[in-house]
């Protein structure tokens, strides 16, 4: 009976060693499926840096054609923090008008990119002016990276490299007088005189209201009654304008100009005879204008000119113009540069002050 139960127990001994075994055997191993197989080779990716030309490119383009607002995108927030767009614009304005700059051309040069965020690109720019010949500089920018895209990192010295702060372009100008225009018979229909604004005050007259009516007709050429008509309804306290005048045409028409109420203002200024003769052949002068300023800066003007906007005025504006010398003022370079056509050479040369 022993002997069977000892038989019973060694055979669920060796039946749990045989099950034991088999459950081990079937374990996967923990760190693969063979310990000594080679690590998988990791993938290496290179990211390279944009290429800074075509930003460089697309600046230089916009600059030729005065397209501030695409320049102003392309520099970086820095320098848009710094300069508003208008600001930026005018900067640009200024410097061209200075210059007599009426065309630009650019190049680029080169580009390096100098570490995974910045880089620098060299342009060369060459401003072609009336008055002082080409004005040629090369020019180093520096790029930013700025969410993946290079942007300028701009200042006045992009414009000209010797723009540095605080210094600016001025051109200093000796406008002569404005040329004349005579008749036929060479009597002088425009030029530039000493004349007499003439008007009167109506309150003031009293008893010399006959005679200052017969002596500004006399003066115009005209009836008496067409020179009452002027300032008989006018407020007695005001001025009226009548005419404008010669020393020589006052003189002529024995006008006295000490009579009561007539009011006389010199001044010199281009005049025109004739209380303006043939005004529709001849033309006028006007002061230019805000929406002209930029174009006849360009052309050589120092903009405070009255110009010709209609007639003969107009047609010789360019033949009068070219007598104007000029100098580009500065210290760091001297030239003395005469354009075809002026009359007068051009002195002093170009810089910044």
């Amino acid at each position: 009976m022993k002997l069977t139960r000892w038989i019973i127990c060694i055979s669920l001994l060796l039946l749990l060693a045989a099950c034991s075994a088999k459950q081990i055997v079937n374990i996967p191993p923990i760190f693969g499926a063979s310990p000594t197989s080679a690590l998988p080779t990791p993938p290496i990716v290179i990211t390279h840096a944009p290429d800074a030309g075509p930003v460089m490119q697309s600046y230089l383009a916009a600059f030729q054609k005065g397209d501030y607002a695409t320049m102003y995108s392309l520099i970086s927030k820095a320098s848009q923090s710094a300069i508003s767009q208008t600001d930026f614009g005018k900067k640009y304005d200024d410097a061209f008008n200075a210059m007599s700059a009426i065309k630009t051309d650019s190049q680029l040069l080169s580009e390096t990119i100098i570490s995974p965020a910045a880089a620098q690109a060299s342009f060369q720019v060459t401003y072609h002016t009336t008055l002082v010949g080409d004005i040629q500089r090369t020019i180093l920018a520096n790029l930013v990276l700025e969410n993946g895209q290079w942007r300028i990192q701009w200042n006045t010295t992009l414009i000209l490299p010797e723009l540095t702060s605080g210094l600016h372009l001025a051109m200093k100008y000796q406008i002569p007088a404005r040329g004349n225009i005579y008749d036929q018979n060479g009597s002088p229909i425009a030029q530039e005189s000493d004349a007499y604004a003439i008007g009167l005050i109506p309150g003031q007259m009293g008893k010399a209201a006959g005679s200052i009516d017969v002596e500004l007709g006399r003066l115009m050429n005209t009836d008496p009654e067409n020179i009452h008509a002027l300032w008989k309804n006018a407020i007695p306290s005001s001025y009226v304008g009548i005419a404008e005048a010669t020393s020589d045409e006052i003189q002529a028409a024995q006008l006295d100009l000490s009579l009561s109420g007539l009011q006389t203002t010199k001044y010199t200024s281009r005049f025109y005879f004739d209380q303006g003769i043939a005004p529709q052949v001849v033309g006028y002068t006007q002061l230019i204008s805000p929406d002209q300023l930029n174009t006849y800066r360009r052309l050589g003007y120092q903009g405070s000119e009255v110009i010709g906007q209609t007639g003969i005025e107009k047609s010789m504006e360019h033949t009068w113009q070219a007598n104007t010398a000029h100098a580009l003022r500065g210290g760091r370079e001297r030239t003395t540069d005469q354009q075809p056509g002026r009359k007068r050479p051009a002195t002093g040369g170009f810089g910044c002050t």
